[in-house]
């Protein structure tokens, strides 16, 4: 996370019950902005939505992303999932590798 960003969790985080991350992000004027950055949004509705929708979000953002053929755009698409939830970015990366592979 960027050194201008900031995160806060609410929720107890245990088994079974739910974490919502709150994001901002700094400006020079003031100490926060209402507005989160986007990689905060995707980040936090990556982590709302279930399972099976995660699987099916990989899968069809892998798809297209293995259709790239600039390595660098590939990977710099993917280091912005990852700076949404490091789990994100993670499953992505191996699912566009499986895909290249096929």
């Amino acid at each position: 996370m960027a050194d201008n960003q900031h995160s806060q969790t609410a929720g107890a985080g245990g088994p079974g019950s739910s974490r919502i991350s709150i994001c901002w992000r700094s400006s020079p004027t003031s100490t926060a902005s209402a507005s989160p950055s986007g990689s905060c949004k995707a980040g936090t509705l990556y982590r709302l939505i279930t399972e099976s929708e995660r699987a099916r979000l990989i899968a069809s953002i892998a798809g297209n992303l293995a259709q790239v053929t600039r390595k660098e755009i590939i990977d710099r698409s993917i280091g912005h999932f990852r700076r949404a939830d490091p789990e994100y970015g993670a499953r992505l990366d191996q699912a566009v590798e499986t895909h290249k592979r096929t």
